[in-house]
């Protein structure tokens, strides 16, 4: 049976349920969409545990919801499972930040080995992330799907249903403060 969007009764807005989304579907929506979603969250992430703890994310909130979709008029399925791994993922990024916080009384009793050890790229890439996830949400989406999915503004606005305009100008504030927040991180005056 294939996947098959219903409209809600709900006034005014613009949803999309699945008639009790058989397990059988939402197990054919994991099959088709995996490779892709699992990438784009290995992206955002940068490690393959975190990505596949997202995609899990993504497929039990749709199991729990039972296909309740947040599809505006003319979105894809595809490009809204895309976009809900990209919001999983920065939570996923949050929660680590967060998680760091809360352990760093202990790092600072047990410090970590000499620093100029570390990789100068991995440090970089984990530094981003951290600065990506003190995006708010839309700008954070749209960094990733410009800079870690290679779209141009013109998809990503097709994507998201924004004009092509909102997309350049969230980038240049997106770039503007992603610059700050890591000269800060790295002791450099931007």
């Amino acid at each position: 049976m294939p996947f098959t969007p219903q409209p809600l009764p709900s006034g005014g807005a613009a949803r999309t349920a699945v008639a009790a989304a058989p397990l059988a579907e939402l197990e054919d929506l994991y099959c088709r969409h995996h490779a892709r979603l699992l990438q784009t969250a290995y992206r955002v992430v940068g490690n393959l545990t975190d990505a596949e703890d997202v995609l899990q994310t993504v497929f039990l909130r749709l199991a729990r919801d039972r296909g309740q979709l947040g599809l505006r008029p003319g979105d894809e399925l595809g490009g809204y499972l895309h976009r809900m791994t990209v919001h999983a993922a920065i939570d996923c990024l949050r929660r680590r930040k967060q998680q760091a916080a809360e352990g760093a009384a202990e790092r600072l009793t047990h410090p970590a080995p000499d620093p100029e050890r570390a990789h100068h790229s991995q440090e970089l890439q984990a530094a981003l992330r951290a600065a990506v996830a003190q995006l708010g949400g839309r700008a954070a989406e749209i960094f990733v799907l410009r800079y870690w999915e290679d779209l141009d503004n013109t998809e990503i606005a097709r994507r998201l249903g924004v004009p092509r305009v909102t997309v350049g100008v969230t980038l240049h504030r997106a770039r503007r403060q992603l610059r700050q927040v890591l000269s800060r991180h790295w002791g450099v005056t931007a």
